[in-house]
């Protein structure tokens, strides 16, 4: 099995399938998310339960969400995990408003435009972008995971640019997956000269190598062939 990058909370949220039926919810049901550590399954019971009740438990957290200001920047952030992994799009909108109260500096701000793009929001590209270029480490990891996943062809250039970026190794490997995600011709033969360099974060290349075989790009086969007969190349 091909070895996947360690994802940050905002990450794996945007990639937790969606299950359950709409029925009526206790509005402290849906808000002990808030109260989570980790919102996944595994570690938050609440969001269990808020997945068989999603319509209710959505309007409840948005509700809150709503009314949160900037100093509840972290259960905003849980909240806008739990909305993204309900998967009401109509919710969007009030992702949005709640990413406005925070500055661009505030780490929260990034997993509520992510949650928005979970959502399939195209209009969160632009202050994903924005992060990209400004943001933390971990800011950037996320904003690029999440471009990725709306298929922005507008932040083509700048995923590009990161691909040689050696400071942030894990940001390397996410904007190879995102390429991969948009398919824009324009990355090939920067995702080859990831994938060929001597050395290189192996998560990386991994990455690379996955887009180029979704791009089903053929000047990518001699490369390919060479990482596997070649026994001092560290490929996973």
């Amino acid at each position: 099995m091909t070895p996947r990058l360690p994802m940050t909370i905002a990450l794996a949220a945007l990639l937790v399938p969606v299950v359950g039926a709409t029925a009526p919810l206790a509005s402290e049901g849906a808000l002990a998310i808030l109260d989570c550590d980790k919102v996944d399954r595994a570690d938050c019971p609440a969001l269990t339960a808020a997945l068989e009740q999603q319509s209710a438990a959505a309007a409840t957290l948005v509700a809150w969400l709503d009314k949160a200001e900037a100093k509840d920047a972290v259960r905003m952030s849980r909240a806008a995990v739990a909305i993204a992994t309900l998967g009401d799009k109509t919710q969007a909108p009030s992702l949005h408003k709640a990413a406005a109260k925070l500055a661009e500096g505030d780490e929260s701000k990034v997993d509520l435009l992510a949650a928005a793009a979970r959502l399939g929001d195209k209009g969160a590209s632009a202050g994903l972008l924005v992060l990209l270029a400004k943001g933390s480490p971990r800011t950037r990891v996320v904003a690029t995971g999440a471009l990725g996943l709306l298929g922005a062809r507008e932040a083509v250039p700048t995923l590009i640019a990161a691909l040689t970026d050696e400071r942030q190794l894990r940001l390397q490997a996410t904007a190879a997956q995102a390429l991969g995600l948009i398919g824009d011709g324009r990355a090939i033969e920067p995702l080859i000269a990831l994938a060929a360099r001597p050395k290189v974060y192996t998560p990386a290349r991994i990455q690379a190598l996955d887009a180029l075989a979704a791009f089903r790009a053929r000047a990518a086969v001699p490369l390919a062939t060479q990482l596997i007969d070649h026994a001092e190349r560290d490929v996973g």
